[in-house]
C-alpha cells in the first residue's frame, strides 16, 4: 500500500500527540504522588499537552486541506458535466 506524504506526517503527528499526551499525564501523577517537581527531558507536564496540542492541531489543519482539494475536485468535475453534457 503506498502512503503520500501527507498521510504519513498526519499518522506521525498523532502518534507523537499521544505519546506526548501520555508522557504528560505521567509526569503530573508522579508530581502528584510525590515531593518533586518531576521533569522530562526538562520539559514540564504542560509543555507535553502544550506540544501535543500543536501535533493534533497541525493534523487536523493539513486533514483538512487535503479533504478540502477532493471536495473541490469533485465539485468542478460536477459542474463540467452540467455545462458541457
Amino acid at each position: 500500500m503506498k502512503r503520500s506524504m501527507s498521510r504519513l506526517f498526519v499518522e506521525s503527528a498523532i502518534a507523537l500527540g499521544i505519546v506526548s499526551v501520555v508522557a504528560g499525564i505521567a509526569l503530573k501523577l508522579l508530581a502528584m504522588t510525590g515531593q518533586f517537581s518531576y521533569r522530562g527531558l526538562g520539559l514540564t507536564p504542560g509543555d507535553f499537552l502544550a506540544f501535543a496540542s500543536v501535533c493534533f492541531l497541525s493534523a487536523m489543519a493539513l486533514t483538512g486541506r487535503a479533504l478540502m482539494r477532493r471536495v473541490d475536485a469533485i465539485g468542478h468535475r460536477t459542474v463540467r458535466r452540467a455545462i458541457f453534457h
